[in-house]
């Protein structure tokens, strides 16, 4: 049950993390809402997130999973970011989408935790108070909970950035945490054993703050990078003389994957003409083409290294 009571005290060294890690975040937040087009990096963000948080649980990037996990955490956002508020049924939601097998057990066993997990989530009086503190605690309780296969993982580092724009401490799903999570692995499962096997709930706590101010500062970085990536493009485009004025290349910069059908709008009404623009793309080396079951994907080859590191 949470909190631990007996257990954890916000000592000097937790709350100079608690401290710094509520800087970081808070700069973070502030960096995205002054960006003019939020939306394309917003997108390359959570596909970062989607990828780390299922490759932590041994999914590989092109598993059906890694695209349902993009399509919860951004609706999710939207519902908090509508003041629909973090309920319950949220949570169960959640981990029914992100479980590896939807037809197996374990919803009844999450479904008693649930109601207390939110109710601990969203008070503001007891201890702790911070609400970095708590969505640590919790995060923790949805690992063990449920084994990682089963989505407790997944749900709980979902919820975690879900929690984030509830609590305002961000304004967008805009925090590449499970990449650190991913990044620091023997780190992170060795601070989850290290609660599970000898109530060290400080080493966890830690390893928390301490991810998420290193997850901010790579999550500023990551943008920068990609907004780099986006002018050096649009530069070799218009060196080219390539006449793509139908064409939104922000579509490129997303996911660093796009397929013809994707590309279709007002402005585009063929999956020839699609193709066209993209294939000229490929020729200036700026996307490759691949397979993708029954049909052709184009890669933005600099994105997907962006992405990957």
């Amino acid at each position: 049950m949470l909190p631990p009571w007996v257990e954890l005290t916000i000592d000097v060294e937790i709350a100079s993390k608690l401290l710094e890690a509520s800087r970081r975040l808070a700069h973070l937040k502030g960096f995205v809402a002054m960006l003019p087009d939020r939306d394309l990096y917003i997108d390359a963000i959570v596909y970062k997130e989607a990828t780390a948080s299922c490759a932590i649980d041994g999914i590989d990037a092109t598993d059906p999973i890694v695209g349902k996990y993009r399509e919860v955490l951004m609706r999710e956002s939207h519902d908090t970011l509508s003041q629909k508020g973090l309920k319950e049924e949220t949570l169960l939601n959640i981990y029914s989408d992100l479980r590896s097998d939807p037809k197996g057990s374990g919803n009844t066993e999450l479904s008693e935790q649930t109601g207390y997990l939110t109710h601990f989530m969203k008070t503001g009086y007891g201890f702790p108070k911070d609400p970095l503190f708590r969505m640590a605690l919790a995060q923790y309780q949805f690992e063990a909970i449920q084994p990682s296969l089963n989505g407790g993982g997944r749900t709980g580092r979902l919820a975690s950035i879900v929690y984030l724009i509830h609590e305002e401490l961000l304004g967008q799903p805009s925090l590449c945490l499970s990449a650190y999570h991913h990044h620091k692995f023997d780190e992170y499962t060795e601070a989850l054993k290290s609660v599970s096997s000898s109530r060290n709930w400080r080493q966890w706590v830690i390893h928390m703050l301490d991810s998420i101010s290193s997850a901010s500062d790579y999550t500023v970085n990551l943008i920068l990078r990609i907004k780099t990536l986006k002018e050096k493009i649009e530069a070799v485009i218009s060196e080219n003389g390539l006449q793509l004025d139908r064409m939104d290349i922000s579509t490129l910069f997303g996911i660093p994957y796009v397929s013809p059908r994707k590309l279709m709008s007002g402005s585009i009404k063929s999956v020839n003409t699609a193709k066209k623009y993209l294939g000229q793309l490929e020729e200036l080396g700026i996307l490759s083409k691949t397979r993708v079951g029954r049909e052709y994907v184009w890669v933005n080859t600099g994105l997907m290294e962006v992405l990957s590191e």
